[in-house]
């Protein structure tokens, strides 16, 4: 596998794949998973090449099988939306590096921090083993979901 960075020609095979990861992988309410369908058009991620982070896992095929997107830095911070890779290809190290290239990626643009949340318990474990520490956990938080928060400070100052 090879990850990539997002290009215009890449944008359609993008969403067509992370539409399809939101309803086979995350552990959300039907509703939410139609909420964030519903967020981005090819367009707008087009539109975003640069300044978001949007990272595909792709094989020799050229097919995706894992994706990252992350928000622009916020005074230092980055925030990694999604991390999602097909069910049949979890547990072989596709998240990892994803979420390893989206360090490099932050540390390049000068974020001293990282943070994320996730909708299970059990994902904690995996984001604990990539340097994340625990910072909260929201029961009852978006969409009546528990979710933890998580953080990885890149920088000290």
């Amino acid at each position: 596998m090879k990850i990539t960075e997002l290009t215009a020609d890449s944008a359609g095979q993008f969403l067509e794949k992370l539409n399809q990861l939101i309803m086979e992988t995350v552990n959300m309410p039907i509703k939410a998973k139609h909420h964030f369908q519903n967020q981005w058009t090819e367009a707008s991620l087009t539109a975003q090449i640069g300044n978001w982070i949007f990272l595909s896992a792709k094989n020799e095929q050229d097919e995706i099988s894992g994706l990252l997107l992350g928000t622009p830095c916020e005074g230092g911070v980055g925030t990694i939306v999604w991390v999602l890779v097909e069910s049949k290809k979890q547990k072989m190290g596709l998240g990892k590096q994803l979420f390893d290239k989206a360090v490099d990626i932050y540390k390049e643009k000068g974020a001293h921090k990282i943070k994320l949340t996730v909708p299970e318990e059990k994902t904690v474990e995996f984001y604990k083993k990539q340097g994340m520490r625990l910072e909260g956990h929201h029961p009852n938080h978006w969409w009546n979901h528990e979710f933890w928060s998580m953080g990885l400070i890149l920088k000290e100052d």
